[in-house]
């Protein structure tokens, strides 16, 4: 596998997989986040057959992303993937509605893939009338970093949900897309919202309260602080866990319906 490290170098990659026809994908480019692994210097580019792939690693598993030339393709490419890299752990995301997205899961599961965990895309449109944010609710630090990614690496699985690096966390503490409530000693943030925020778009990425700080309403001032960020918006969107019934309702509650989406995670362990 060659390392990447620069945001360009992915493009270029991608303009060229196109231009061959290489358009079976699951690979939805951000620069934002793969500049930043780049730098982190995880994330990695093999060419295999008719199939371009691109791996993050992570300490215990890696990412998969590819762009295929067809469903039995990629299948064929994975065989010969598998025998040119090293042993490990490989996750796959495979994204789209269900007419798009099962043949490849069929292809996946045929070669020794499993599924972990089904999430599907909510959404709405954004409500006219926005709450101002409560005043406990505040913008992110620099100084928080460290502490959100040791959260997130408790709380959240990550072959699952695909953490952010400390860099990216950054990122969003300096586009003030990132705000939280804070605790005290024992629990210095109670809790904590990470968003994307677009022209007319809004997308939440990770939406978390402390064990401890459950039931006392500060997940919803975090909430309600996000959709007044995104107040210009005209659609809001996320990922969630289709078992997660806690949170399906929540998300209902704030008028969120599910779409015809679906992100199948998928595991593979080579030997």
């Amino acid at each position: 596998m060659k390392p990447l490290q620069t945001w360009a170098t992915v493009q270029g990659l991608v303009a060229q997989a196109r231009n061959e026809g290489l358009v079976v994908t699951n690979f939805f480019p951000d620069e934002a986040r793969m500049s930043a692994w780049c730098r982190d210097g995880a994330f990695y580019e093999v060419r295999c057959g008719d199939t371009q792939f691109f791996v993050r690693r992570q300490p215990t598993f890696s990412n998969v992303y590819f762009m295929s030339r067809s469903v039995d393709a990629l299948g064929k490419d994975w065989k010969l993937f598998v025998s040119e890299n090293s042993n490990g752990r490989w996750i796959i995301d495979l994204i789209g509605p269900n007419r798009v997205r099962q043949p490849l899961e069929g292809a996946m599961a045929s070669v020794g893939f499993s599924c972990l965990t089904t999430l599907q895309r909510m959404g709405r449109k954004a409500p006219e009338d926005v709450e101002e944010p409560s005043p406990d609710v505040e913008c992110a630090t620099q100084n928080d970093a460290g502490k959100i990614k040791e959260l997130l690496d408790v709380y959240f699985i990550a072959e699952e949900e695909q953490i952010p690096s400390i860099e990216e966390i950054g990122e969003w503490i300096d586009a003030q897309t990132l705000f939280v409530v804070r605790g005290g000693a024992e629990t210095p943030i109670d809790g904590f919202v990470i968003f994307d925020l677009f022209p007319s778009a809004l997308y939440l990425r990770y939406w978390f309260v402390h064990p401890s700080a459950r039931g006392k309403g500060v997940g919803g001032r975090l909430m309600k602080a996000m959709f007044s960020a995104g107040r210009n918006t005209k659609r809001q969107y996320f990922w969630v866990k289709t078992d997660n019934e806690n949170a399906l309702k929540r998300y209902r509650h704030y008028g969120f319906q599910f779409e015809p989406m679906k992100d199948v995670v998928m595991a593979y362990t080579s030997t």
